[in-house]
């Protein structure tokens, strides 16, 4: 399941179920929480889902330096 909301680069992600429970995810932390490369992530990312402009977006987050957690988070989770 991939999903995002009205609330770009926050609740938003993707998970996926076997048998009712969740065996894989990968999901946005809450806003407060993300890094400046994690909201930049994100921000992209929602608005892939929801068919926005991610320009639009631009100078409100700008791209932080790339975390570990950033780097061993996407590989191979994001599915369409």
């Amino acid at each position: 399941m991939t999903y995002a909301d009205e609330n770009i680069g926050s609740d938003c992600g993707t998970f996926t179920l076997l048998n009712g429970e969740k065996i894989e995810s990968d999901e946005a932390l809450p806003w407060r929480e993300q890094s400046a490369a994690d909201k930049s992530k994100w921000t992209r990312f929602a608005c892939e889902v929801k068919g926005r402009d991610p320009s639009d977006y631009d100078n409100a987050y700008p791209p932080g330096p790339a975390s570990q957690t950033e780097a061993t988070s996407t590989q191979g989770q994001r599915r369409h």
